[in-house]
């Protein structure tokens, strides 16, 4: 009796190994088709294919090189998740039979991307616009892009890990979606969205279209530090020459230009989490309400900046939950929270509570009325100390407020904006002229 279980037993594996042998068989013969596909567009090669004991499919040193672009993508491994061996043996099949499983995933480790197509990338127009608002007031990174202030951080493109998953609960009724991207010394994003579909069914042919109109029950984005902004934030007050406190305060206000030249405005509950956040880098956090129906709230819509007024976007700054995010189109209007009251007489007060949002990168003139002098030298600047002036800058930005110092090379400004204060400091080369405010 015991021979028989025994030989039972080997047979039972040896189907099971024959089996496993089959489907990585058939998995490489689909690769193969794959890269013969894409032959016009470049060579895919890979190393090997093997299945793990959690269910994991790996496909080992993937490579692609383009005949159009220079440089090779490869990947150290990409893994197709399931939750069991069994699971993933079903997985063709049930893919076949037009049915999602219940769970999937798809990571890739160790991704390297050209630096050609870096490059490329960087220069895209909203990774520009990013790179303006991490590098707003640091001379020493003006008009970077993105693989310039790496370089100059000392932070080296490593391989990135990549994370895709979702799981539905029930037959279709709810589906949860996932994705993670490790990007070395940039930091960690994480992506999670619940959607309720609720088609009854994991067919495709169901479940696709109402997953098109499905209401989204929650959206989260989170982005961890990993000594990015640190170290961006030491080079700057390095090269700037400035202490640690004022520095920030300037870029603040650079910052908030920089939306000003987008056409948008951060209110005070924003304004306030990024500071708090380059006080503290570690991670931010927002988070999506419900929306009842998505496709509809988008339909129509000319640009994204048209949903900030339309959804609920909840802002968390290192744990720390902020409030509701409050970016708004229309005219800049600067910072909040400084602990001096506003004067009472403030000849600036009316150019700032109305300067124009910047068309084409350059602002208009000063609102209608506002009270400005003759131009001054930079070597009377030291008697108009503690007076109002308006500094225009070579970009054309229009800066009013009383200034604290004038110096060889650079000025200090206080503008009054949201209803506080903040306090700039501008390079000589970067003024234009500077008015005297009547």
């Amino acid at each position: 009796m015991l021979k028989q279980v025994a030989i039972g037993g080997a047979v039972l594996v040896l189907a099971g190994l024959g089996y496993h042998q089959y489907e990585i068989g058939q998995i490489e013969g689909s690769l193969d088709d794959l890269a013969a596909e894409l032959r016009p567009l470049g060579e895919l090669d890979y190393s090997r294919v093997r299945i793990g004991v959690n269910g994991h499919l790996h496909v080992e040193g993937l490579r692609f090189d383009p005949h159009a672009l220079p440089g090779r993508l490869q990947a150290e491994r990409i893994s197709l998740e399931s939750e069991s061996i069994p699971e993933l043996l079903r997985l063709r099949r049930t893919l076949a039979r037009d049915r999602l499983p219940r769970a999937l995933g798809v990571s890739v480790h160790q991704l390297r991307i050209p630096a050609t197509w870096s490059r490329a990338n960087a220069d895209a127009p909203l990774a520009r616009f990013f790179t303006r608002l991490d590098t707003a007031g640091c001379a020493a990174l003006a008009d970077s892009d993105h693989t310039r202030v790496l370089d100059r951080l000392g932070l080296d493109r490593p391989p990135v890990d990549l994370a895709l998953s979702y799981r539905i609960e029930g037959s279709g009724e709810r589906m949860e979606l996932r994705s993670e991207h490790h990007a070395g010394g940039l930091g960690i994003f994480h992506t999670r969205m619940e959607l309720e579909p609720r088609a009854g069914t994991r067919n495709l042919d169901r479940l696709a279209p109402a997953l098109l109109e499905a209401p989204m029950r929650e959206l989260t984005f989170e982005y961890r530090d990993a000594g990015y902004y640190a170290s961006l934030q030491d080079l700057c007050i390095r090269e700037s020459g400035m202490a640690a406190e004022p520095w920030r305060e300037h870029h603040m206000g650079e910052w908030l230009q920089v939306w000003a030249d987008a056409g948008l405005q951060p209110g005070p509950i924003l304004t306030h989490g990024y500071r708090e956040f380059i006080a503290n880098p570690e991670s931010v956090e927002i988070r999506v309400g419900r929306v009842r129906e998505p496709l509809r709230e988008t339909r129509g819509m000319d640009s994204p900046v048209q949903l900030l007024d339309q959804l609920d976007l909840r802002l968390t700054v290192n744990g720390e939950r902020i409030g509701p995010v409050d970016l708004h189109t229309g005219n800049f209007v600067g910072l909040p929270e400084e602990d001096e009251p506003a004067p009472e007489q403030d000849p600036t007060a009316a150019e700032t509570a109305t300067l124009p949002a910047p068309d084409s990168g350059t602002e208009t003139a000063l609102a209608p009325g506002a009270p400005t002098g003759g131009t001054l030298a930079w070597e009377a600047l030291p008697g108009h100390v503690d007076r109002y002036a308006i500094v225009i800058t070579e970009r054309g930005h229009r800066r009013p407020g009383r200034l604290l110092e004038a110096g060889d090379d650079h000025l200090r400004l206080r503008q009054r904006l949201h209803g506080g204060f903040i306090v700039i400091r501008l390079q000589r080369d970067e003024i234009r002229e500077v008015r005297a405010a009547r």
